[in-house]
């Protein structure tokens, strides 16, 4: 048999049947092949010791003193 299925070591367990499609001509020494695959979807572990990011407060920036004073702490930093 020439063609195979490629798949993680991790992943043998979830191939349950493989089978070889005869019949099409396809003028080459390959064959379709046909595998009934069980996929183990995991979950995502939470990272312990890290917190969520906190959210931007935006709702200042509708203030033309609080705009200012952010641009010029930003005109700074990028000054250095």
């Amino acid at each position: 048999m020439i063609d195979v299925i490629i798949t993680r070591c991790r992943d043998k367990m979830g191939i349950h049947n493989t089978r070889v499609t005869r019949g099409a001509n396809c003028w080459t020494d390959h064959q379709m092949l046909r595998s009934n695959v069980a996929f183990r979807i995991r979950q995502k572990h939470n990272r312990q010791g890290r917190s969520k990011p906190t959210k931007l407060n935006t709702a200042k920036l509708s203030t033309i003193s609080h705009w200012e004073s952010v641009e010029q702490e930003m005109d700074s930093a990028l000054a250095q």
